[in-house]
């Protein structure tokens, strides 16, 4: 049986808006469902940069104070994962900083890695 694993990212972002461009760049350019900023408060021009991309699969959700990395991640993968999250849930969820910018091929590989570990198959 075929499985179709959904796959989340959860990156964090304080004041890194051209660090942040480019993970971004790289990280939908992957097999990626969906990507979740979690921007930290950010002061410089981070909302810009966010506001200059246009696909679906991008939510920004915006800390009115900076929580520090783990903050932000808990903050990000209970959006993800909470009670109001989208549904269906993703099956794994990525986790990474704003400076943490993806090899090409990143995602297909842990695709196919995850799938070998999914019970479903």
């Amino acid at each position: 049986m075929s499985v179709s694993l959904r796959i989340a990212a959860v990156v964090v972002t304080h004041n890194r808006a051209a660090k942040l461009r480019l993970t971004l760049a790289r990280l939908l350019a992957e097999e990626v469902d969906q990507v979740l900023v979690v921007d930290n408060a950010s002061t410089d021009q981070t909302a810009e940069v966010l506001a200059e991309i246009s696909d679906r699969r991008l939510q920004v959700l915006h800390l009115p104070t900076n929580r520090g990395g783990a903050g932000g991640f808990e903050a990000g993968v209970a959006a993800l994962h909470g009670p109001s999250a989208r549904r269906p849930l993703p099956d794994w969820t990525v986790l990474s900083d704003d400076d943490a910018c993806p090899k090409p091929g990143a995602f297909a590989a842990f695709r196919r890695s995850a799938a070998l570990l999914d019970p479903r198959r």
